[in-house]
């Protein structure tokens, strides 16, 4: 069951879970940037038992990851880990280490782990099959639905089609014989903004990008005040990046465990106020 031995090795089996490889990776991205803010913002006469259960929690969450083979978890995390490392540690010699050692770390997962080194692989397997005429690859699939995305949405480029009225859009492409039939099994674009621009146009994208405006325009803020609000502020900003970049290659907004779990965080990290118990 662990992903240790079998014909699945390395591999974790989210099946038993009932979830979703692409929803379990991307959640445990977000309880590692939850540990990750409570690690480097301690709060004062914090016991050790409690600094060694968060470097647990960050430890399993980055295996979580790793074996869910979930590719966009694996990108938005990397990213996230970036960005975040040049805005927040000041000392730009600890970045620049940090950031070969991601790298390096990378290029070791890559080379010695073969669910990484296989699930890399196929992207650019499935490029090159698109290329050739070959679209019923993971990659494939999605280049198909987003340039029938953009056709729908240039069709309805002000409201888009409705909140919901994806699947019936795209099956009318299908019957007017511009798209094979298989795409027809997926309930969306696997893009967050093209899945935006689709359902709810220009008007609706203009919303999403201003929720994450005022997300990093208000943890923005926070980066230079006392401790407890600056790790509001670094969490806020690692979930939203995570968001932006995974989002890029898979509508996470479009799942319903992952929406709720974006605004519970993210509500709590933007509150004007917060009570002690």
């Amino acid at each position: 069951y662990l992903g240790f031995v079998g014909h699945a090795r390395y591999v974790l089996p989210v099946r038993p879970l009932n979830m979703h490889h692409v929803w379990f990776g991307n959640l445990n991205a977000l309880g590692l940037y939850t540990a990750a803010a409570l690690v480097l913002f301690p709060s004062i006469g914090r016991r050790f038992a409690i600094s060694a259960l968060l470097w647990c929690v960050i430890i399993l969450a980055a295996v979580s990851i790793l074996l869910s083979t979930a590719r966009t978890a694996w990108f938005g995390m990397i990213f996230t880990s970036m960005v975040l490392s040049f805005f927040w540690i000041k000392n730009k010699k600890i970045v620049v280490t940090a950031g070969i050692s991601l790298i390096a770390i990378c290029v070791v997962a890559y080379w010695f782990i073969d669910v990484v080194n296989q699930r890399i692989g196929l992207i650019f397997s499935d490029i090159s099959l698109f290329s050739s005429g070959v679209t019923n690859t993971s990659i494939g699939a999605r280049l198909l639905m987003w340039k029938a995305s953009l056709k729908l949405f240039l069709s309805h480029p002000v409201f888009g089609v409705g909140t919901g009225g994806y699947k019936t859009a795209l099956a009318e492409l299908v019957s007017s014989g511009a798209l094979p039939s298989f795409i027809r099994k997926f309930n969306q674009p696997h893009n967050m903004y093209f899945f935006t621009l689709v359902t709810n146009g220009l008007v609706g994208f203009s919303a999403l990008l201003f929720i994450f405006y005022r997300i990093f325009r208000y943890a923005g803020g926070l980066i230079g005040l006392s401790r407890e609000e600056r790790l509001f502020g670094f969490l806020s900003m690692a979930i939203a990046l995570h968001y932006m970049t995974a989002g890029l290659a898979e509508s996470l907004l479009n799942m319903h465990v992952l929406i709720g779990t974006f605004a519970l965080i993210s509500g709590i990290c933007v509150r004007r106020t917060i009570e002690a118990a």
